[in-house]
């Protein structure tokens, strides 16, 4: 089957009808063709699947975190030097091409190697035109490459993008794509695990947006959205894995809630913001589990919210 504009707005919790002529464009220009992994297929996956996870020895937040993500991006850094500024080279090292990946609670195979990315693609659109859409800039918290803030360049050329990030590389990069790019970008140093050190105020009228960077806070998320409300910028989107959106009854959910557990990424975001709207604080907008992910997880969710005056 190759997914529709219909099968993306079910997969964002909306009418079809809301989306652009240039999203739908998006979409119909993709190589959306998946083939369900099914019978034996299935079950070699699912097994590799459990031997992975048995032997998965990567904690998230653990020592030699900053380590890790400075050496990541200075090689993202230094290939996009050396292209002489191919956009490809922002690509992250995490979106794997190639993979089975998980569609609405089942594994299939997409016909492109670059399903991940494609779907990143039109999500990120569908975001900055329907939640970015009255906002006066946008800061990406974690932005690591800055590739979602390249695309958000594309669609509001006028607006102000800022990408935070807490090692030099990722910074440096995106000040660099700024550059070499002509567009309104920019990025500082800032550690979502520590705001209170770092003096940056966001304006009343900015959209914030974190894309699987919560995630690697290993759980200590209290502060920065403390931080956030503090501040008030018009909105607030993460696009997150949240161990509570899965149905252990599947057993594919099953897999994907015990990999993402035994990691450690970051859950908890949704019940601290239903806490903070219970106590008047914020307001929660949306929550939406997207049915897509890796192989090995769903790190695609939607969450909305915005800081009570």
């Amino acid at each position: 089957m190759k997914l529709t504009p219909d099968d993306f707005a079910k997969s964002f919790g909306v009418p079809t009808e809301i989306f652009s002529a240039d999203l739908i464009d998006l979409i119909t220009s993709l190589d959306l063709e998946i083939s369900p992994i099914v019978g034996e297929s299935r079950d070699k996956l699912i097994t590799q699947i459990i031997e992975r996870t048995k032997n998965d020895k990567q904690i998230i937040a653990g020592d030699g975190r900053t380590e890790t993500w400075t050496n990541g991006w200075a090689e993202n850094l230094e290939a996009f030097k050396s292209s002489g500024g191919n956009l490809k080279e922002l690509t992250p090292r995490f979106v794997r091409a190639g993979q089975p990946i998980g569609w609405q609670r089942k594994y299939v195979l997409p016909k492109s190697d670059n399903f991940e990315l494609a779907y990143i693609e039109i999500l990120r659109h569908f975001i900055i035109e329907n939640y970015f859409a009255k906002v006066s800039s946008i800061y990406e918290f974690g932005a690591g490459t800055g590739f979602n803030l390249v695309h958000a360049s594309r669609i509001k050329p006028e607006i102000e993008l800022v990408g935070t990030d807490f090692v030099q590389p990722a910074v440096d990069l995106i000040n660099e794509v700024g550059i070499r790019l002509g567009i309104n970008l920019t990025s500082s140093i800032f550690d979502m695990m520590r705001p209170e050190d770092f003096e940056l105020e966001l304006p009343k009228n900015s959209g914030v947006w974190t894309f699987g960077s919560l995630e690697q806070l290993g759980g200590q998320i209290v502060p920065i959205i403390n931080y956030l409300i503090r501040n008030r910028p018009k909105i607030c989107v993460h696009i997150e894995p949240m161990s509570e959106l899965y149905d252990d009854v599947s057993l594919e959910d099953y897999l994907a809630n015990w990999f993402q557990t035994k990691r450690g990424y970051t859950s908890g975001l949704i019940p601290l913001l239903k806490q903070y709207e219970d106590e008047g604080r914020i307001t929660v907008n949306k929550i939406q589990r997207l049915g897509f992910g890796s192989l090995m997880m769903e790190g695609y969710n939607l969450v909305v919210w915005t800081p009570n005056a």
